[in-house]
């Protein structure tokens, strides 16, 4: 795992706790969420899911995923 990787999963935990997993799914760019559903393993966590979603958004969109 790397650095960024660690990051951010560090991240999804810390969103996981913060915020009701549907508020975290409204945020996410639903092309992002949908093409991440056909890549990850059916037993993913949550955690693992928002963390390769973290890193999708950073590469797709040049900035960090935040919800306001």
């Amino acid at each position: 795992m790397t650095k960024q990787n660690r990051i951010d999963m560090d991240t999804a935990v810390e969103m996981m706790d913060e915020f009701e997993w549907d508020t975290i799914v409204h945020y996410m760019d639903d092309g992002i969420r949908e093409s991440l559903h056909t890549q990850v393993d059916g037993s993913d966590s949550k955690e693992v899911f928002l963390a390769k979603y973290i890193a999708e958004h950073r590469s797709t969109f040049g900035e960090e995923f935040v919800i306001n």
